[in-house]
């Protein structure tokens, strides 16, 4: 579980875990593609010898190409060079990736916005997709 999601009662530890956060540009990306080749590549060694399957959502593609595109301001040549090199870190492991196509991402987003509401009812999550999406640097 993320921590950000922990009931957190000191101030303090929040920023000490904060503190060590890559994503939304906090390290550049020299730093931040070398960490996640590593971890990858960590997971892959592991993953060899476990029985089992793994899933990740969003972990490949959403995670990455918002980091790469809202807070590096990637190219695409660079994007996919990248996207490459990380994939290559688990190819061993014959991963199979599924894309889920939404024809009407408005509407998509809609009813996820109405779905994730905080106890009071307001729509927490899009109000943080906004506040996320206009503090990147393509949108600045």
């Amino acid at each position: 579980m993320a921590y950000t999601k922990f009931t957190i009662k000191t101030p303090e530890l929040f920023k000490l875990l904060e503190s060590n956060e890559i994503f939304n540009s906090r390290v550049g990306f020299d730093v931040f593609s070398s960490l996640f080749l590593k971890r990858w590549g960590n997971f892959a060694k592991q993953a060899e010898n476990r029985d089992e399957i793994t899933v990740f959502e969003c972990a490949y593609l959403q995670n990455q190409l918002c980091e790469l595109i809202y807070f590096h301001n990637m190219d695409p040549t660079n994007i996919e060079k990248y996207m490459l090199a990380l994939i290559d870190t688990v190819r061993n492991l014959n991963p199979i990736m599924f894309y889920l196509n939404q024809p009407n991402i408005s509407e998509h987003i809609r009813l996820i916005a109405d779905k994730r509401v905080n106890a009071n009812g307001e729509k927490e999550w899009l109000e943080k997709v906004i506040l996320y999406t206009e503090n990147s640097l393509t949108v600045r």
